[in-house]
């Protein structure tokens, strides 16, 4: 798995799944640009915090899991893209997801890039997210 190439000082199996994703935040520097760029983007701390409160219910989701899940959501959060659903047009939006640049009618969007607005929850977004990751796509 990519994780293992990457980080490959992280063992999953010894640490749980906050010391996990603290891990693995700190071992690739996204701990420090999430902090930084939280600040220079009026990204609300707490949406950082908050994925990472989230993601420690182990019951629900493997600890490998939730290294994909912390990996690919913090690195795409620090990524300063406008939603591109007509509905929150002008709005400021940070997406969640890479955007892909696909545009066809206003009305369609790329499914596999929407932000956290338009899925609406943290729950949801972190099930998409490992869907996507089981179906063998990679960040």
């Amino acid at each position: 798995m990519w994780t293992d190439q990457i980080f490959p000082t992280i063992e999953p199996a010894t640490l749980s799944p906050r010391e996990a994703a603290v891990a693995l935040l700190k071992e690739s520097d996204w701990y420090e640009i999430i902090e930084t760029h939280t600040r220079d983007m009026d990204i609300d701390p707490l949406v950082v915090s908050g994925v990472i409160a989230e993601i420690e219910d182990a019951a629900k989701y493997s600890q490998r899991d939730l290294l994909h899940v912390v990996a690919w959501m913090t690195a795409h959060m620090v990524r300063r893209s406008f939603c591109a659903n007509p509905d929150h047009e002008g709005d400021d939006i940070p997406h969640m997801f890479d955007y892909c640049g696909y545009e066809d009618d206003e009305d369609d969007l790329c499914e596999w890039h929407q932000c956290w607005a338009c899925i609406g929850d943290l729950d949801s977004l972190i099930a998409v997210t490992m869907e996507r990751v089981r179906d063998g796509w990679m960040p």
